[in-house]
C-alpha cells in the first residue's frame, strides 16, 4: 500500500500477510493515522514512512515482519522512495513484538524482527544542493519487546556506499521513549548525531546479565560478505569512521526483575549505557569487522533543557 503526497489519510484495521514489499509505505505526508495493523510473516518493513512527514500517529501494531516493524526514514537510499525530507511530530505507541512461541503462525524469526528504525541524513542531489533530513519532536511510548531501536547511518550498499550516502550524517532531536517493557533483551543502537533524547519508565522483566546494555552509543562496524570466500568483495555495512555525538541524553525510571518484584535501579546510566568509539582491526580480513576511526561522546545537559 503506497500513499504519497497525502494529507489526512487513515489506514486502519488491516491484516497484511506475506507481502514482498513494505506493508504500508507513506511519503510526503502529514496529518496521517495508521492503527490496528497485524503483520503475518510480512516480508519487508511493516510501516515505512519517508520524509517529508509530520503530524502523524502510528499505533496498535503487532505481528511478525522480516525487516523493520516501523521505519521513519527521513533520508533514504535512492530507488526506495519518491521523496526525501525532515520528519517531525510523529507519535508511535502501543507496539508489540510477538514471541513466536505464543503465536499461531510460524516465522524464520523467533521474535519477529520487532525493530524500529529512525534514519536521518543529509540528501545530496545531482546538482550539488543538500537537504537536511532530520527527525525531531517525536514520541514513542507503550512499546513491548522491541528488539532494537536503530538510529544509525547506513550507506547504500546496492548502488555502492561511495555513490549514495548521507553527507553529513543525520540529526535526531527531542525524541522521547516511555513505558517500555522487555521480557527478553532489547537495545538502542545510537550512531547518529542526537540533540535531546529521553528514555523513561522501563521495565526489564528478566534478570539481565552483567554485560547487558540497553543503550549503545557510538559508530558501528559490521562486514557484509558478498562472496564469503572472497574478501575482495566484502564491504562495510555502517560508517565506522564517522564521529557520534549525543547531547542531552537521559535514562530514568528503570526497574529490573528481582524475584517477583520490579525493583528501581538507581544507577541505570552506569549499568545500562555504553559509549564506545571504533578502532581499526589489524587482523582484518582474517577476523571481522574491519573497525574504524570514529569517536563517540555523550555530552550531558540538564534533562529539562531537551523538552
Amino acid at each position: 500500500m503506497v500513499l504519497s503526497n497525502v494529507c489526512g489519510v487513515v489506514v486502519r484495521d488491516l491484516i497484511i500477510r506475506q507481502s514482498g514489499a513494505f506493508g504500508v509505505h507513506l511519503s510526503n505526508c502529514r496529518d496521517f493515522l495508521v492503527e490496528g495493523l497485524t503483520f503475518e510473516d510480512q516480508g519487508r518493513d511493516g510501516v515505512h514512512v519517508n520524509g517529508p512527514a509530520a503530524y502523524g500517529v502510528i499505533r496498535n501494531l503487532r505481528g511478525v515482519t522480516h525487516d523493520d516493524f516501523i521505519a521513519l526514514n527521513a533520508w533514504e537510499w535512492m530507488g526506495y522512495t519518491p521523496t526525501f525530507g525532515p520528519i517531525h511530530h510523529v507519535l508511535v505507541e502501543e507496539v508489540t513484538g510477538i514471541n513466536r512461541a505464543s503465536d499461531d503462525y510460524t516465522s524464520p524469526f523467533p521474535d519477529g524482527t520487532a525493530e524500529l528504525r529512525l534514519l536521518p541524513g543529509t540528501k545530496k542531489f545531482a546538482d550539488g544542493t543538500r537537504l537536511a533530513c532530520d527527525i525531531r519532536d517525536c514520541v514513542f511510548r507503550k512499546l513491548t519487546n522491541i528488539r532494537t531501536v536503530k538510529m544509525y547511518d547506513q550507506p547504500n550498499l546496492e548502488l555502492g556506499r561511495d555513490r549514495d550516502f548521507a553527507d553529513p550524517i543525520g540529526l535526531v532531536g527531542n525524541v522521547f521513549f516511555s513505558q517500555l517493557i522487555y521480557d527478553h533483551p532489547g537495545r538502542f543502537q545510537i550512531a547518529a548525531t542526537v540533540e535531546g533524547m529521553r528514555i523513561d519508565d522501563v521495565q526489564i522483566r528478566f534478570h539481565p546479565a552483567g554485560t547487558f546494555k540497553l543503550v549503545e552509543i557510538g559508530p558501528m562496524s559490521a562486514t557484509c560478505k558478498v562472496k564469503p570466500d572472497d574478501p575482495a568483495t566484502w564491504t562495510e555495512l555502517f560508517s565506522p569512521d564517522r564521529d557520534v555525538t549525543v547531547r542531552g541524553f537521559d535514562l530514568a525510571g528503570v526497574r529490573v526483575q528481582d524475584g517477583d518484584t520490579l525493583m528501581p535501579v538507581s544507577d541505570a546510566r552506569r549499568r545500562f549505557v555504553n559509549v564506545a568509539g571504533q578502532q581499526p582491526n589489524p587482523d582484518y580480513p582474517q577476523s571481522t569487522p574491519r573497525g574504524g576511526s570514529g569517536n563517540a561522546s555523550l555530552c550531558d545537559l540538564n534533562p529539562h533543557e531537551i523538552g
